[in-house]
């Protein structure tokens, strides 16, 4: 993973503290398809789910002034995905 270890804690701790904040994760799946299809802007419901993480955890600002510094979406999207291994989502 490209995320620095001191990085991806600082992701790990917003995003635990987000998940009270949002919809349970199989709620959230279950919701209308229609809304996850590529006209609407995403066709993948997993990593939609993982931004959607990232966004509520109010991560957007860190990730543009800091992880942006050195890594694109698909570094992002990795630590994304071991963040919601790491939570059990």
């Amino acid at each position: 993973m490209k995320i620095k270890p001191e990085h991806y804690q600082h992701m790990l701790t917003a995003c635990k503290e987000a998940v009270e904040r949002i919809p349970a994760r199989a709620k959230y799946l279950a919701r209308d398809p229609s809304i996850f299809n590529i006209d609407n802007m995403s066709h993948d419901v997993e990593q939609r789910y993982r931004w959607d993480l990232m966004v509520a955890a109010g991560l957007s600002e860190y990730a543009c002034y800091t992880l942006y510094q050195y890594a694109d979406d698909s570094h992002i999207d990795t630590a994304l995905k071991q963040i919601v291994k790491d939570l059990n989502l």
